[in-house]
């Protein structure tokens, strides 16, 4: 049995393993707490079977889609009133910030809520996860704090995931930039620096891309209407994925991920498997090396085929809203201060890659039929790849090779929260 609810786990949050120790075991995600939430508009049509329905941990929990059917099933073209009913909150305040994201949020957001049954913010959701069991998102308020009386409701605890793969002689760093400036800023949650709504866009947007890409996994935003509600939300899963209905089936049947050494590094790096002896030997070039042969888009795609998916998703949809560029970098990993680390590897805008965007078209097309990227790939900048020895703080590489107008910036706050993905 409990063999059976760790494999389930897996088909849900793609994070789940053993949870023992040892080469061929993992460490796995844990359930917050969630018996203080409550519905954040109190009186929606919903707002008895919501917390019911979002807090649970076993696929034989899953609701009805009659009891809390999703979003699409009971509109087309949802309005932020409408969501604003299905959300639920540890604390009110979290509610009243997603709702004036909302209000600036890029409209494919809101269409790609539809898929969702729910959305949980909670202060000690971390890190955020879609759920199949219950169709609904969970919401890490780090995103979404204004003011340090907000703050002090987010947690600071870090992410689970953060010590894995300590042991391995390199580290592997994401940013997203935009003209080679921090795409948004991460602020910390130790100090009393507040910010505004606009510092928040990106960074939400990010979030909300990723955990909607695996809510759109398996359900089209199309014909949701047709649904039948006699079924539980999970069990209507179980039947897309049976069928190869699902995105990330039919991603990996166009074009599966080929690197060993990646795929393995995967489980180390995301699952937290123990570091092998072959693994301990690998140069950090040589890895990145491995890592540039195939077609990921970002280290995190080798977690699971379906964090590959969204992941795919997440990176072509930062770009056509925002113009975010991605860096993927590997560099030694060592004792110095983070801007002191030089490149072992990097790359810049890999999603210009041919077999890499068709990829993450593939995908986009699937989840959003309705958007234009007929030109869309004439539009990016050719991939860049990153000197070799360059300051892992520098970002400005002015005419594309690295010369005197470089900017390092030596004083950059560096945060884990940049490296490690939501699930």
């Amino acid at each position: 049995m409990k063999i059976l609810s760790c494999i389930l786990l897996v088909l849900s949050l793609a994070a789940c393993t053993s949870g023992g120790e040892g080469s061929d075991k993992g460490v796995s995600f844990k359930f917050p707490d969630l018996s203080d939430i409550h519905p954040y508009i109190a009186n929606s049509t919903y707002s008895s079977q919501l917390k019911t329905c979002v807090n649970i941990s076993s696929s034989g929990a899953s609701c009805s889609l009659s009891t809390l059917p999703l979003i699409g099933m009971e509109f087309d073209q949802p309005s932020i009133e409408q969501i604003m009913q299905r959300v639920v909150v540890s604390h009110d305040w979290m509610g009243q910030r997603f709702q004036e994201y909302l209000n600036e949020a890029p409209t494919e957001i809101l269409t790609l809520l539809k898929t969702t049954s729910a959305i949980v913010i909670a202060d000690n959701i971390r890190p955020a996860y879609f759920l199949d069991y219950s169709g609904a998102i969970y919401l890490d308020p780090s995103f979404l704090w204004l003011t340090n009386e907000e703050k002090t409701d987010v947690s600071k605890d870090t992410d689970y995931r953060t010590s894995f793969g300590n042991n391995l002689p390199f580290k592997h760093y994401t940013r997203n930039l935009i003209d080679s400036n921090n795409a948004y800023i991460i602020f910390s949650l130790n100090n009393d620096t507040e910010r505004t709504l606009e510092d928040t866009i990106i960074s939400t947007s990010r979030l909300l891309l990723h955990e909607l890409a695996h809510a759109n996994d398996c359900v089209q935003t199309q014909n949701m209407m047709n649904i039948s509600e006699q079924q539980t939300y999970y069990n209507y899963i179980i039947k897309q994925k049976n069928g190869a209905l699902c995105a990330y089936q039919k991603l990996t049947n166009l074009s599966p991920l080929s690197s060993s050494i990646w795929k393995s590094l995967g489980k180390v790096l995301f699952k937290g498997y123990e570091v092998t002896a072959d693994q301990i030997t690998m140069s950090p070039r040589t890895t990145g090396e491995a890592f540039a042969a195939d077609n990921a888009t970002d280290f995190y795609s080798y977690a699971t085929s379906r964090e590959d998916t969204a992941i795919a998703f997440e990176v072509l949809m930062l770009k056509k809203l925002f113009n975010v560029d991605r860096d993927v970098i590997i560099y030694p990993n060592s004792t110095k201060a983070f801007c002191d680390n030089k490149i072992d590897w990097g790359e810049r805008g890999r999603l210009a890659t041919p077999s890499i965007y068709e990829r993450s078209e593939f995908v986009t097309e699937l989840m959003l039929p309705d958007m234009d990227l007929s030109t869309f790939y004439q539009t990016l900048p050719a991939v860049f790849e990153i000197p070799e020895g360059t300051d892992i703080c520098t970002k400005d590489f002015g005419q594309g090779t690295l010369n005197a107008s470089s900017t390092p910036l030596n004083n950059e706050v560096y945060s884990v929260h940049e490296e490690i993905p939501f699930l």
